[in-house]
């Protein structure tokens, strides 16, 4: 079941999202759940309450509250839902960065394009379910790559940190570069940025000059021998995270 949100303060629009929602979900034989809201206040609201969902389908001009402080407001509590902004506003495209859009869809909607970003938004929602497995004091455990924030390297441990607080110290003995090559041959969205930590793109909130910071507020060193490939990998992943080409 596959949790999504549709915003927009124009009954017609929501009505034609939610038609096509339902519409290819049943071509792929997937089963989705949508609520509605009418304004981005009610939604942020409900989501700081502890609503979750995969996607969110956001218009940008509403009353109340816009898509954009709404968008603000949710990613202060989850940063990986995937959001898709359906609005008739371009001139807004380049304000929709700072809250991590998956894609932008200019109405009136096209029906194949509308399609094909619906395909990417599941492909990615089924990145997140990969599991990292591994075995430590003979006891083995499984992880969502999606919760993993980041590996660190410390002397011939690699310990792993998550975006949820576990009372067990998640460690394993293996070399980062074998964590690092096993990872990149299923999923590409982690970045060594330093020799010590291999980084979930997904958990970066942004990038600077010499480190990168989380989303919990977290920053990590980039070493300067690896600035240049990180900025390419950061900028790589960010034109697929970011891909804003207009319907």
């Amino acid at each position: 079941m596959v949790k999504i949100a549709i915003c927009d303060d124009i009954y017609d629009s929501i009505n034609i999202v939610e038609k096509k929602l339902y519409e290819l979900s049943q071509k792929i034989g997937l089963s989705i759940d949508t609520d509605v809201y009418h304004d981005g206040k009610e939604l942020a609201d409900f989501i700081c309450q502890g609503a979750r969902y995969e996607m969110i389908f956001l218009d940008i001009e509403m009353k109340n509250e816009n898509g954009l402080t709404a968008a603000f407001r949710i990613r202060e509590v989850d940063h990986t839902v995937l959001i898709i902004y359906v609005s008739s506003h371009e001139e807004y495209t380049k304000q929709t960065f700072e809250v991590d859009p998956f894609r932008f869809i200019k109405k009136p909607i096209d029906d194949q394009l509308f399609a094909k970003y619906f395909s990417d938004a599941i492909d990615k929602l089924k990145s997140f379910d990969e599991c990292y497995n591994y075995k430590y004091n003979n006891v083995y455990y499984r992880i969502r790559m999606s919760d993993i924030v980041y590996f660190k390297s410390i002397k011939r441990k690699v310990q792993i940190y998550t975006d949820y607080n576990s009372q067990e110290e998640l460690v394993l003995y293996k070399k980062l570069n074998l964590i690092e090559a096993e990872i990149g041959k299923r999923n590409s969205v982690f970045i060594r940025v330093h020799q010590s930590y291999l980084v979930n793109y997904n958990h970066i909130f942004k990038m600077s000059y010499d480190h990168v910071t989380l989303h919990n507020g977290e920053i990590l060193p980039i070493s300067e021998d690896r600035r240049k490939n990180v900025r390419k990998q950061y900028c790589l992943l960010g034109d697929d995270k970011h891909e804003l080409t207009l319907l």
